[in-house]
């Protein structure tokens, strides 16, 4: 089933194929050279390559051995041994797949530093060579993932390596079920995100297998890099951005996720709250539940009277982030919800705008996001940026908050620009997004 139709199979079915290949003894050889050869064949089946690739690196021992079965009929299958260049030269292919995302990634990352100790110490340096080129991925786990595992291929952790990379023990999934259970009804609220882990491998019992594009992690979850290790730039002093919108939420919590995820001590951006006067004309129409500001009962009688019947109320404006404003160059960041029955999804139009007498060029808008976001970045409409223009510059960003209601959307920006041929780096950092975003 896995060759033919794991694309349009359930993320279960996936999950639930490598924890009974995990929990047959006698059966995981076998099933590591039959899914080998699929892959041989045919890498479109991302679902099958995500079980193969997660096999190979657990069984990857037993690939080169000869392995029989006896099938249900009483006949003998018989697979010989592969050689490890060719396991390896596998790999590096699924790497380089037009439909290998993080995700297929991380499989294949974690598979590479299993194989160092299941293959000879020979194979040590090949796998090096593989891993290396997630250093410079502009995914952040992924390379995160990559630098501390060529760390662990140093000879200064030979010793803890073979623990660190063994085997991984069969999960008893009645006593998960149990344990979880008794979670639950110490935890009921908290229990209601177990099962959300949009990039790990679950467990029907809710137990994430290692992958290291997963998502999925509590509030102390491990810090990303800093940008200054990301972009490689230490030198350069960093911004902070303000709001220009009102918000419920204070961001009371700012600083502890500043120091949580990204290892910085700064201090959070403010907000400002909305105009007075834009308050109190809403109040006097009616059209907001608090208690209005006191006006002569005369001068809002005329307007109640006109009004009356009606039960009409005015969209609120999106709001909008200054992330960025230096040198001439303003950008900000436009929020919305683009589909309501996806309250976690966040539609951010970036808007570049020029005050200077002399155009911006070679305008680089990149962006960092903590281990709980999905960020998506579509091209800018332009490089360059015209003088004296306001918006004339835009660029879609799509972002998936993994833990929505509990931390808000997070960002780090670096940008890149020329001015007249001067090349200029920022590195910019914004963290007070409105509640709910």
């Amino acid at each position: 089933m896995l060759s033919i139709a794991s694309n349009q199979a359930d993320e279960s079915v996936i999950r639930t194929s490598i924890l009974f290949i995990a929990q047959s003894d006698g059966f995981q050889g076998y099933a590591t050279h039959r899914l080998y050869r699929a892959m041989l064949e045919d890498t479109s089946q991302i679902g099958m390559v995500h079980v193969g690739i997660w096999c190979i690196g657990e069984f990857g021992d037993l690939l080169t051995r000869e392995v029989s079965l006896t099938d249900s009929d009483g006949s003998l299958s018989t697979y010989p041994p592969v050689i490890i260049a060719e396991i390896l030269n596998l790999l590096e292919k699924c790497m380089k797949l037009h439909n290998s995302d993080n995700v297929t990634k991380s499989f294949i990352l974690n598979a590479l530093i299993k194989l160092t100790i299941r293959f000879p110490a020979n194979a040590k340096s090949v796998i090096t060579d593989l891993i290396l080129p997630f250093q410079t991925s502009i995914s952040l786990e992924l390379q995160q993932r990559s630098v501390e595992y060529i760390k662990l291929l140093t000879s200064d952790w030979d010793n803890i390596r073979k623990d660190l990379f063994g085997k991984m023990p069969i999960i008893d999934e009645a006593n998960l079920r149990k344990r979880r259970a008794a979670y639950d009804l110490m935890s009921p609220i908290a229990s209601s995100n177990t099962d959300q882990t949009p990039n790990g491998i679950n467990s029907p019992g809710g137990f994430t297998l290692g992958v290291a594009g997963s998502s999925h992690a509590n509030a102390n979850a491990s810090s990303l890099l800093d940008l200054d290790d990301i972009f490689g730039g230490s030198s350069v002093s960093t911004s902070q951005s303000n709001v220009n919108v009102s918000s419920n939420n204070t961001s009371s919590n700012a600083n502890d996720l500043l120091n949580d995820i990204f290892s910085l001590n700064s201090t959070p951006s403010t907000s400002y709250p909305t105009n007075n006067v834009t308050q109190s004309s809403n109040d006097i129409f009616g059209l907001i539940s608090q208690s209005p500001l006191p006006v002569p009962v005369n001068q809002t009688a005329g307007l109640s009277n006109s009004f009356a019947g009606l039960n009409v109320g005015l969209a609120a404006p999106n709001p909008v982030v200054t992330a960025f404003d230096k040198n001439g160059l303003f950008i900000v960041l436009e929020l919305s919800k683009p589909n309501p029955s996806t309250p976690n999804l966040t539609r951010i139009l970036t808007k570049f705008s020029n005050n200077n007498p002399y155009t911006i060029e070679g305008m680089s808008f990149q962006a960092a996001v903590p281990k709980y976001l999905k960020l998506e970045m579509l091209p800018a409409s332009s490089t360059t940026i015209p003088a004296g223009s306001n918006a004339a510059v835009t660029q879609e960003i799509k972002v998936t908050n993994t833990m929505q209601g509990e931390k808000n959307i997070m960002l780090k920006l670096k940008i890149n620009y020329k001015v007249n041929g001067s090349p200029v780096e920022e590195l910019v950092q914004v963290s007070s997004f409105p509640a709910l975003y």
